[in-house]
């Protein structure tokens, strides 16, 4: 057995302890998803932009092929619902004005006489109306899917910006599916233990797009605590809650009682998953090392063969350097790490002169700079689209990849850093 066959790998009968980020919005393509199944990884299909039904015919196609994979969705329904239910209508039409004026400043070159004209000829109240139906919609689909995914028995469900219900937690051990859940602090991870969650992904302030946090405040960035510092903190922190657990057992003579809906396969600690920079064999071994169980790689999948990402977006990723990636949350309303662009810049000038101006809450933000990120992207234009990405942008290869690919060069290069420091005697194979 190879010292890579962590806890992971033997749970769920994979041979390497890698998993590919879900990245929504387009990157992440069912293609990729089963390439990396199939190289013997874990792929992960980020669902919480697609349609329902969409999502459905992807999640049968993968299923044929009977492979694990997992299927990601955002579990802040409450949070969403708040958000849309608090809207305050005088900022929406603010920031609708507002990004409106540079979508057709910079992107469709209507020079300064002739803007505000142009201006006064949208429809901004109507805007407004249409986005707050998208929004009401976008949150009727999410809860529509985790049906769906209980319904059609996907291997793993994973959620970001929160955990599922009890009940959805009970109803999908109850039915063979794994649970994971993202975090991004101890506490986070041991209310996913308490809940019962089978896999934990330790999300660092490395990784790129949205930060997992289950709280986001407009006003306030979530916690920035590295991928290696915050990976042995959550280690030893479930360690000391299962003895704890334990300790309980023992005292009452009987297994812990936990809330109902969580019992399931998470009575011992959760497998633990690093993920934030990690790009090659070298970020895999030092993950092992402070006590996770497997990787979650992003940033690295998201140039490879399968990927749908723009032209645009892959020239900047291979261009840039580690100071140029920012967290902002201009884009959704949730904080997410990118590369900075003129649009960034012009919300930070913006805030300066009013320290009022905030962006909407997600997903408001989300389907207010939509229109927007989407004609920049087509239009091949880099500075008013969403540049998602991790720390670990200089270890980014230039040569594309598969992803494939990418599995088997991790392991070797891990295998090869393993032998040069340990000596071959440390290889067991």
């Amino acid at each position: 057995m190879s010292i890579f066959t962590t806890r992971l790998c033997k749970s769920i009968g994979i041979k390497y302890p890698i998993i590919q980020a879900p990245m929504g919005g387009g990157f992440t393509t069912v293609e990729m998803v089963l390439s990396v199944s199939r190289a013997g990884g874990l792929g992960s299909l980020a669902a919480a932009y697609l349609k329902p039904n969409e999502m459905r015919e992807q999640v049968k196609f993968l299923k044929s092929f009977h492979l694990p994979f997992i299927v990601n969705l955002f579990s802040n329904i409450q949070e969403m619902k708040n958000n849309l239910r608090n809207v305050n209508k005088k900022e929406m039409l603010e920031m609708l004005k507002f990004i409106e004026n540079l979508r057709l400043k910079y992107l469709n070159q209507v020079v300064d006489q002739s803007l505000q004209n142009t201006l006064q000829q949208v429809n901004l109240e109507e805007k407004m109306n249409e986005i707050l139906m998208e929004s009401e919609q976008f949150i009727k689909d999410m809860e529509e899917k985790i049906e769906i995914l209980l319904e059609e028995k996907v291997p793993f469900i994973g959620t970001a910006f929160g955990l599922l219900t009890n009940q959805q937690i009970k109803t999908a051990h109850e039915r063979g599916i794994k649970v994971v859940a993202m975090i991004t602090t101890v506490d986070e991870a041991l209310l996913a233990k308490q809940k019962g969650c089978d896999i934990i992904i330790v999300q660092g302030s490395d990784a790129g797009a949205h930060r997992s946090t289950f709280h986001c405040e407009r006003k306030a960035c979530p916690s920035e605590i590295g991928t290696f510092s915050l990976v042995p903190q959550v280690v030893q922190a479930l360690k000391k809650e299962e003895e704890h657990d334990l300790l309980l057992m023992d005292k009452k003579g009987s297994k812990v009682n936990r809330k109902e809906g969580n019992k399931g396969s998470c009575d011992s600690i959760p497998i633990v998953i690093a993920s934030g920079g990690i790009m090659d064999g070298n970020g895999l071994l030092a993950s092992l090392m402070l006590g996770a169980d497997g990787v979650q790689l992003g940033t690295r999948f998201i140039t490879c063969k399968e990927s749908g990402i723009s032209k645009t977006h892959k020239v900047r990723l291979h261009s840039a350097k580690e100071e140029d990636i920012i967290t902002t949350n201009t884009f959704t309303g949730r904080y997410a790490k990118g590369l900075k662009n003129q649009f960034i810049r012009e919300m930070n000038e913006k805030q300066q002169l009013d320290k009022m101006f905030l962006p909407l809450a997600f997903p408001i933000q989300h389907f207010i700079t939509k229109e927007m990120r989407r004609e920049s992207g087509k239009k091949g234009n880099s500075e008013f689209m969403n540049l998602w990405s991790g720390q670990g942008i200089r270890l980014l290869p230039k040569e594309e990849e598969s992803a494939s690919d990418i599995i088997y060069t991790i392991m070797r290069e891990a295998e090869r850093v393993l032998e040069e420091k340990l000596g071959k005697e440390w290889m067991i194979v």
